[in-house]
This record gives structure tokens, sequence and C-alpha cells, in this order.
């Protein structure tokens, strides 16, 4: 089997000129993509501790300090002791942090919409289903 018709190949090269495409827009306003999903990861389900942030969005205790430290030294995000357990540290939003949510949060739906205009909305419904069985699948393995 060629390369080329390799599902898994042919996913991970489509994630990525999406995912350079969407940076391309983030850096124009100061983040980068991750940078993004945190924040929006954070703004949708605050209160949440770094650990959670990073199960929500797949990412390693190693690399999640340094993007919220990113995210601090802009002004985007505070991080709080936890009362409950003072080993986390509570994630939230700056006033800073919720502007910028408000301000791209209805460009991300454009650029959303712009890249399901290939799609019909079946395909769309289609394949978000699909891509959500495949990750369950492959997280039973």
């Amino acid at each position: 089997m060629k390369l080329d018709d390799t599902l898994g190949y042919l996913l991970n090269r489509t994630a990525r000129r999406v995912h350079y495409r969407i940076d391309d827009f983030f850096k124009a306003h100061g983040l980068t993509v991750e940078q993004w999903i945190a924040l929006k990861t954070i703004s949708e389900n605050a209160p949440l501790c770094q650990k959670e942030l990073a199960l929500h969005i797949d990412k390693s205790q190693n690399t999640i300090k340094p993007l919220l430290d990113r995210l601090m030294d802009k002004g985007l995000i505070s991080r709080c002791p936890d009362e409950r357990d003072k080993r986390n540290m509570i994630l939230s939003l700056t006033e800073k942090g919720k502007r910028k949510i408000e301000t791209l949060s209805p460009l991300e739906k454009e650029i959303n919409r712009t890249m399901e205009e290939t799609l019909t909305r079946k395909d769309i419904r289609d394949l978000r289903a699909l891509l959500l069985k495949l990750e369950k699948g492959m997280m039973d393995w």
C-alpha cells in the first residue's frame, strides 16, 4: 500500500494543512493556534486546573506549563492556587483574555465556515461523526 493511500497519512496531512492555515490567522492576532485552543478551552470550561486543561487539549504536563506561561506573559490568563488542593493551579481569563475571546471568536467561526465551504451539510455531519468515531476507536487501542 502506498503511503498516500493510508488513512493515517491522509488524516495527518489534512490536519497539518488545516493547522498551518489556522495558525497563520491566529499569528496575525498575536497567538498561536495552541494558545488559542488553550484560551478558548479555559473560557468554555472554567474553573479548571492545569492538569484538566492538559487533558482537555491533549497536551502533556511538560508542554502545558510553557504554553500557559506564554499566555500569562501576554496578560491573557491568571493562575491561582486551588483552595481545596494547593498543588493545583486554577486557570482563569483576565479581562484582556476575555476581550481576546470576544474579538477572535467571530473570526474563528468565519475560518470554520470558509473551511467547510467545499463540503455539503451532510458531508460535514458525516465527517464529524466519522472523526469522532475514529477518535473513540483510537482511545480503545
